[in-house]
């Protein structure tokens, strides 16, 4: 006989965890949404966020422009989907959630720079993801294309 056979007979090993299968449910559908966020990010070809429109002014001066605001509001979704999920996983009773959230914020955090010059930045006390759309939308879209793309 094993411990955790024991355990598990005397029925404290659920309540030792203080977790439902609701709880797990929600972090899983968490998780599928910000899945759900990224894919529209990452996604390329004709239905790429990051396709490119030509634009001419009054004196016909052409240029290639992104649509930033499609991209902000993109964006700002992969950010709240990322806050939601996080701020649930980092407080799970299961182990292996709560180590996964930290994994979010130490790869996130490992991009701190390069976030931090896009106008998203990682709150110190909650490590959640905030966005200066102001700064976001002055930031030049091929480095945001390369960060969620791999190629700018």
């Amino acid at each position: 006989m094993k411990l955790l056979d024991t355990t598990i007979r005397d029925g404290s090993y659920a309540v030792d965890f203080k977790f439902t299968c609701d709880d797990v449910a929600n972090i899983a559908e968490k998780s599928e949404k910000l899945g759900d966020a990224a894919d529209a990010l990452t996604t390329v070809g004709n239905k790429s966020l990051f396709k490119t429109t030509t634009k001419t002014d009054e004196n016909g001066k052409t240029t290639t422009v992104y649509d930033t605001d499609k991209i902000y509001q993109a964006v700002r979704d992969f950010a709240d989907q990322y806050n939601s999920l996080y701020n649930s996983a980092s407080t799970s009773k299961v182990k292996q959630i709560s180590n996964a959230a930290a994994s979010m914020a130490n790869y996130t955090a490992s991009n701190e720079k390069l976030l931090s010059s896009m106008g998203v930045t990682i709150d110190e006390e909650t490590k959640n993801l905030k966005i200066d759309e102001e700064a976001f939308k002055k930031t030049d879209m091929s480095k945001v294309k390369g960060l969620f793309n791999g190629s700018g």
